[in-house]
């Protein structure tokens, strides 16, 4: 594995002796992301058949290489499953006590709501079933952030974007809470150039101190747009302390 560059898939392998729902959506987002030639790690289930002590450093060894993971489950018991538990509250401590960057994605399955999900995993991003497309999406994004150097500071912008898709082709997007938009000949290219236009417009934002608005939830905009496509977009802005940008 590349340190610092793998995703650890994290889910429930088995239920009174058969694969799970969750496991069978692992590999399909394995395959995906083996495709896109990003390293991954997910538990076979026959490792656990080596005993505890085997796996359980397995488990921290991939933990320790890992800058994101994807936490699978299909209700809120299923991610408070042992090893499950175990994977994403040690990674999400290590993020937390500031000795790990990293980004954790929710893969929710059935109808598995949000507000459901365990506390510490509600500040992350999420997605149904519906949504893969969007996870390796961000995925990608994510493991393309760049290291920031102590005397850069980074600020991270976080935004709901409501994606329409036209009659005669490609997709028009739409940042409510900035009135800012622009489009794509696809919804790839157009979630693309939507963080191109997003971090354009804080860097100008930081530049001249201007007030924006603060983001609404995903909830209000999903309510608010029932027949839309909404996607969280982020733009991350490095900027050196000494200077403006």
């Amino acid at each position: 594995m590349a340190k610092g560059k793998t995703v650890f898939i994290s889910f429930k392998n088995e239920l009174d002796g058969k694969a799970t729902q969750e496991a069978k959506v692992a590999e399909e987002i394995n395959a995906r992301l083996k495709k896109m030639r990003i390293n991954t790690y997910m538990m076979n289930a026959r490792a656990f058949g080596l005993g505890s002590s085997y796996f359980k450093k397995e488990i921290d060894d991939a933990l320790e290489d890992s800058s994101c993971m994807v936490v699978i489950g299909s209700d809120r018991s299923s991610l408070e499953s042992g090893w499950v538990r175990y994977e994403w509250d040690t990674f999400l401590n290590e993020i937390l006590a500031g000795r790990k960057q990293g980004d954790i994605f929710t893969v929710r399955l059935q109808n598995f709501e949000v507000s459901d999900l365990p506390i510490g995993l509600r500040r992350y991003q999420s997605f149904d079933s519906k949504n893969y497309e969007q996870l390796y999406m961000w995925i990608n994004s994510a493991l393309s952030k760049k290291s920031v150097s102590k005397n850069t500071r980074k600020y991270q912008f976080l935004y709901n974007a409501v994606f329409t898709k036209r009659e005669q082709g490609g997709y028009d997007v739409f940042f409510p809470d900035l009135a800012i938009s622009t489009d794509g000949k696809n919804i790839s290219e157009a979630y693309m150039y939507a963080k191109g236009l997003l971090k354009a417009y804080f860097e100008y934002v930081l530049k001249y101190d201007i007030d924006f608005a603060k983001p609404k939830t995903y909830e209000y905009y999903a309510q608010e747009y029932p027949d839309k496509i909404i996607m969280m977009v982020d733009a991350i802005i490095e900027q050196k302390e000494s200077n403006k940008i």
